[in-house]
């Protein structure tokens, strides 16, 4: 189910039914991919049309190699693992727990 290309900038959602619907309820874009050959294509064409940031469920990033193997080295879009509405991890410490995954993203952990 693809979506209208992103403006660029944009903040976009890969995942399953369930966790895009919530994101698009709060305004973010987003796009059901179902395994690695599907986000593999979106993200690549997510990353032409200029997408900056990239959300991706825990189980999406699994299939595409793992959280670390997000990392894009200063490429956009900046791709960041996030729980999905099936897995919902949301108590206390998650939203430091989000934030030094972002922070570890953008190569800014371990910084002052």
């Amino acid at each position: 189910m693809a979506a209208s290309p992103p403006a660029a900038d944009a903040v976009w959602v890969l995942g399953d039914a369930a966790t895009v619907r919530g994101f698009r309820l709060a305004g973010l874009a987003g796009e059901v991919v179902s395994g690695a050959p599907e986000a593999r294509a979106a993200l690549a064409r997510l990353r032409e049309e200029g997408a900056a940031l990239v959300l991706v469920t825990e189980r999406v990033a699994e299939a595409l190699g793992g959280p670390d193997a997000l990392v894009s080295d200063g490429v956009r879009p900046l791709v960041v693992a996030v729980p999905s509405a099936r897995e919902p991890r949301a108590g206390p410490g998650f939203a430091e727990h989000l934030a030094q995954r972002v922070q570890r993203a953008l190569g800014l952990s371990g910084r002052a």
